[in-house]
């Protein structure tokens, strides 16, 4: 509802489906890969589907060199703050960071 009557919240969702429809779900395997080797003693269908999601972008945006990997890790866990579970951050974090020295980013 929210959304609804917020344009400027619609029009940013909307923006971010088409970026997940279009660049990150081709790639969706690629990246659950990587999420499944750093998420360790972690079965990935046991990790939200918020949490999954907010690590597919960040991956995504990091690999592709989208923005700077420490905006990209902060932009994922203010979202994990105000979306996820209270252990999030510090779980996406830790993925996020292995990333980025596995990429040299």
């Amino acid at each position: 509802i929210v959304v609804v009557f917020q344009p400027e919240l619609r029009d940013g969702l909307i923006r971010l489906g088409k970026r997940h429809i279009f660049y990150i779900e081709p790639k969706q395997e690629e990246i659950d890969k990587l999420i499944k080797e750093f998420s360790i003693n972690w079965d990935i269908r046991r990790i939200s589907i918020i949490d999954k999601n907010i690590l597919r972008v960040a991956i995504y945006e990091m690999v592709n060199k989208l923005a700077p990997p420490k905006v990209v890790i902060n932009e994922a866990l203010e979202l994990a703050k105000k979306y996820s579970e209270k252990k999030a951050p510090k779980f996406i974090n830790g993925i996020l960071d292995a990333i980025k020295k596995k990429f040299d980013l």
